[in-house]
């Protein structure tokens, strides 16, 4: 496709070239044969040849060849892509007015999880702030017995600092092996958005 839009460029150039060559041939002859070679005349302007049709079995075979060369093999690692924030938190006072009372009005809010099981809330963390980077870390590790094996684990995550806690968002937990233990695996990170503001 770009060399047929390349082509087609090409082309229209030279047809206005031997458009210009004739207007000006035409000129210098009815200037009575002066025997100068007109301004701007230019010398060995080429025809551009049209590429080659599309082939198809070619371009197929091209398109197997980098898919077997970029595939992943059986038992080969996978790779994936992990979004990490680098980014520095610009100091407060460095900030305009409206960002430090934003801060603040942050910083008033507490933020805490309910743990549920099977849609009932079995614990629930201590009320904690958010950090300057805005990270709230709990960093908190329960025991929860169980008698039947459970259908959904969930986490709630809630703000208060008002009348009334405000949830903020839920984390649906994959449910674990039977034989998986603290010991033998490691803590998951849980990421969330809050779908409301």
């Amino acid at each position: 496709v770009a060399s047929m839009a390349l082509y087609e460029a090409q082309r229209t150039e030279w047809k206005e070239h031997r458009r210009q060559r004739r207007r000006e041939l035409e000129q210098s002859r009815a200037g009575e044969g002066s025997g100068t070679t007109p301004s701007g005349f230019r010398e060995g302007s080429v025809r551009p040849q049209k590429p080659a049709g599309f082939d198809e079995e070619v371009c197929r075979n091209d398109v197997i060849q980098r898919a077997l060369k970029n595939r992943r093999r059986p038992g080969h690692a996978k790779i994936s892509a992990k979004l990490e924030n680098m980014a520095s938190i610009t100091l407060a006072s460095d900030c305009p007015r409206e960002e430090q009372l934003r801060r603040r009005e942050v910083q008033k809010s507490a933020y805490f999880v309910k743990f549920n099981v099977d849609g009932k809330e079995v614990v629930r963390t201590q009320p904690r702030s958010m950090t300057s980077d805005f990270v709230v870390k709990l960093s908190e590790t329960f025991t929860v017995p169980l008698q039947d094996w459970p259908d959904s684990l969930s986490v709630q995550v809630f703000e208060s600092g008002s009348l009334q806690p405000r949830n903020v968002s839920e984390v649906f937990v994959a449910i674990p092996d039977a034989q998986q233990t603290t010991a033998n695996r490691d803590f998951d990170n849980l990421e969330f958005t809050c779908p409301r503001p």
